[in-house]
C-alpha cells in the first residue's frame, strides 16, 4: 500500500469535524428555510385578512356616506316639522285665549 493513500487519524478527525460543521450548517439552513416558509405563509394569511378588512372598511365608509346623505335630506324636513310644531303651539295658545275670552 502506498503510504500517501493512507488516511491519518488527524485527517479522519478533520474530515469528521468538517462533516459535523457541514451537518450543523445544513440544519441551521433548513431551520432558516422552514422559518422563512412559515413567515411567508403567515404573511399571506395576513394579506388576505387585510383585504377583507379593507373591503369591510369600504362598506362602512359607504354606509356612513349614505347616512350623511340621509341626514342632509332629513334636516330640512326636521326644520319644517319644528316650524309646524311652533305654528300649532301658537294656534293652540290663540284658541285657548279665545276660549278664555268667550268664558268672560
Amino acid at each position: 500500500m502506498d503510504p500517501s493513500s493512507i488516511i491519518t487519524e488527524t485527517q479522519l478527525l478533520d474530515a469528521t469535524q468538517e462533516l459535523s460543521t457541514s451537518d450543523k450548517l445544513g440544519k441551521v439552513l433548513a431551520a432558516i428555510e422552514h422559518s422563512r416558509v412559515s413567515m411567508e405563509t403567515r404573511l399571506g394569511s395576513l394579506a388576505i385578512e387585510l383585504s377583507f378588512l379593507h373591503a369591510d372598511h369600504r362598506k362602512l365608509r359607504d354606509k356612513v356616506s349614505d347616512g350623511e346623505k340621509t341626514l342632509a335630506a332629513l334636516q330640512p324636513l326636521a326644520t319644517d316639522n319644528l316650524k309646524a310644531t311652533r305654528d300649532l303651539q301658537e294656534c293652540v295658545r290663540l284658541l285657548e285665549d279665545r276660549a278664555e275670552d268667550a268664558k268672560e
